[in-house]
């Protein structure tokens, strides 16, 4: 009868939304863990990006503190360098002058133990051409 079929087609029509409510649930929930699960590979990349960057950074500023340290060793060795060398230069120059006032002194010691004895000699002449 047409009743006993709007009856059953009623009851496939009920179970057809049912099942079809419980797939639309299920492919709703795979889709939120799809999601989830790509949200929690990007927020890991993310994360692993973010930290080789950091590392990277600390690497560069590193190398950086390494050449300013080499830069200021360099500097100081230069500095004690031109130092020592001013003081050799300084030392030179000092034993040079020493050694030349020594000549200049034994030049005139000699200039005057030589005049000395002219005057001696001139003086004993004329002692003696007065004796006479």
């Amino acid at each position: 009868s047409n009743s006993a079929r709007l009856e059953r087609l009623q009851r496939e029509k009920t179970a057809l939304e049912v099942a079809f409510e419980r797939e639309l649930q299920e492919l709703q929930l795979q889709q939120e863990a799809e999601l989830a699960a790509v949200e929690e590979g990007l927020r890991k990349c993310h994360s692993a990006e973010a930290e080789h960057l950091k590392a990277e950074h600390r690497s560069e500023m590193e190398e950086l503190r390494i050449q300013q340290q080499e830069q200021v060793e360099e500097m100081t060795v230069n500095h004690q360098a031109a130092i020592q060398e001013l003081r050799d230069m300084h030392n030179i120059t000092m034993a040079t002058l020493h050694e030349e006032h020594a000549r200049t002194m034994r030049d005139l010691r000699k200039a005057h133990e030589q005049q000395k004895m002219l005057l001696e000699e001139d003086f004993e002449k004329l002692r003696l051409s007065l004796q006479v």
